[in-house]
């Protein structure tokens, strides 16, 4: 059978069995049985937590994650547990002086957003210190704290006045990187009426200042930078953290009263140009320059580039682009096909089956209105696996890898009634039918089966968890999920001896 083939199938028995399992539900959810359950105790009154959010294992040994105990997107806190303990470290908009005493604003857990995937908090380790990174989607702004086991600290927050880099008021903060020795990149910028962007590292103590825009890049006093990128996880900055304080990045700034770009290695202790703007073509020395991207970096002088040469006829749309490999000896040209760019909507899965799950939003301009929909994949030996049909909107969705009895994916989202027109797209602000949001589950060991129930685990006193509900998992036989009103640890019974 050829692969063209093999693929039809797949798609086919994908869409038949999305039908099934989204609209008549006829399917019987996979069950795990003899599980035992010991309850968490709480500092507080028992609360169901309705969704878990993103976890962090601490060196220490700690668990901190995020979960909604209430509807609504501002319904979310963080939370710390500790063997059998469970603490809440804050909830959303709840204050951190009255908490922890530290200065500071009400936490923002906006992190969240409507469908789209990358607005995430990111999370990097000092030590033994979790630094979070969370992001405001209405204001654009963010804030950057440090958990210690013990109490919130507040690096970077958003509505507080700063020191660093002069002084002035937090617009955002983002933590955007951490290098093997333990330091934290971070970026803000500030308000009107002394704007400006910055950079600085963070290891425990108070932020130390690597460069500001307006002012000129360590160690090269001729130069000026008109900007920095701060951004949040939507934005388009490239910045790359070593050993040592070392920032990789590519930067447009001014030398000796002329505007240039270059690749630069930055630190607090100086700048160092790699390669940019004048500089001679790889592979074409007869050629030079304009613009110099940083794609991929294995090390400080290790990394590939993106380079545009000059064009005069240029008047807009896409330009000649090459590429080379650079390290410490120079710069080879090499051909697109050796650059590694893995997709951005791809999310590897330990599978045997599936190699990728791949999600796609596509969009489209008609007229004055925005439409679109979401296409949902598994990329498997035998092709691809069209998990969205075409007559179905997903919107919002999410991904979830499992592992354990039950390996796979949980997908979380909504779909709509109604029909695509012929291009694909639907019009989501003329929709009359509401949508109606579940969770799904697609099996590891067979894709193609589509959309199912979630399996279930069921202790010994009959009761139910499903997979989606499971917080943290420890080997194959212990797990903590929700169950009820609380948390509880369960435990795999052990198996009944058999009989002589």
């Amino acid at each position: 059978m050829c692969r063209c083939a093999r693929t039809l199938r797949v798609l086919v028995v994908g869409w038949a069995a999305v039908a099934r399992a989204v609209g008549a539900g006829e399917l019987a959810p996979r069950v795990s049985e003899g599980w035992n359950a010991t309850r968490i105790v709480s500092d507080s009154p028992p609360t169901p937590i309705l969704e878990f959010g993103d976890q962090y294992a601490l060196p220490s040994g700690e668990l901190v994650f995020w979960g909604r105990i209430r509807s609504g997107w501002d319904g979310w806190a963080l939370f710390s547990l500790r063997g059998d303990r469970l603490r809440t470290i804050i909830t959303e908009g709840e204050d951190s002086v009255s908490r922890y005493g530290e200065p500071g604003a009400k936490l923002h857990l906006h992190y969240k957003g409507d469908g789209f995937l990358f607005h995430r908090p990111s999370r990097f380790f000092v030590g033994k210190v979790l630094v979070l990174s969370t992001e405001r989607k209405i204001s654009f702004g963010g804030s950057v704290y440090a958990w210690d086991g013990e109490r919130l600290r507040g690096v970077l927050v958003e509505g507080q006045r700063t020191t660093l880099g002069g002084g002035g008021v937090i617009a955002g903060g983002f933590a955007w990187g951490a290098s093997p020795d333990g330091q934290v990149l971070l970026t803000l910028r500030t308000k009107k009426p002394d704007p400006y962007a910055a950079w600085a590292l963070y290891d425990g103590a108070p932020p130390r200042l690597v460069a500001r825009s307006g002012q000129p890049l360590p160690g090269l006093p001729d130069t000026r930078l008109p900007d920095l990128c701060t951004g949040g996880s939507g934005s388009s900055c490239r910045l790359r953290l070593f050993d040592g304080g070392q920032i990789l990045t590519e930067l447009g700034y001014s030398r000796g009263g002329a505007d240039t770009q270059a690749i630069l290695l930055i630190s607090a202790a100086g700048t160092e140009r790699l390669l940019g703007q004048g500089d001679p073509l790889p592979g074409d020395s007869t050629r030079t320059i304009d613009l110099a991207w940083v794609l991929s970096a294995d090390s400080a002088r290790d990394y590939v580039a993106r380079l545009t040469p000059p064009d005069p006829n240029w008047k807009g749309g896409l330009r000649e682009t090459t590429y080379a490999r650079c390290d410490p000896a120079g710069c080879r040209p090499i051909g697109e096909e050796e650059v590694e760019s893995p997709r951005q909507d791809e999310q590897p899965v330990p599978w045997p089956s599936a190699s990728a799950l791949r999600w796609r939003n596509q969009w489209r301009q008609e007229g004055t209105t925005r439409v679109g929909r979401l296409d949902l994949d598994a990329v498997t030996s035998d092709g691809i696996v069209q998990l969205t049909p075409p007559d179905l909107l997903l919107d919002g969705a999410g991904l979830r890898l499992i592992e354990g009895e039950f390996p796979g994916a949980v997908v979380d989202g909504s779909y709509w009634d109604n029909k695509a027109n012929e291009h694909g797209y639907v019009d989501t602000r003329k929709l009359s039918v509401r949508a109606h949001p579940g969770r799904w589950f697609v099996a590891a060991d067979d894709p193609a089966a589509g959309f199912q129930p979630l399996p279930l685990l069921r202790t010994v006193d009959g009761q139910s968890v499903s997979v989606a509900d499971v917080l943290f998992r420890k080997g194959t036989g212990q797990v903590i999920a929700q169950l009820g009103d609380g948390l509880y640890r369960l435990e795999k019974a052990p198996a009944a001896p058999l009989p002589e």
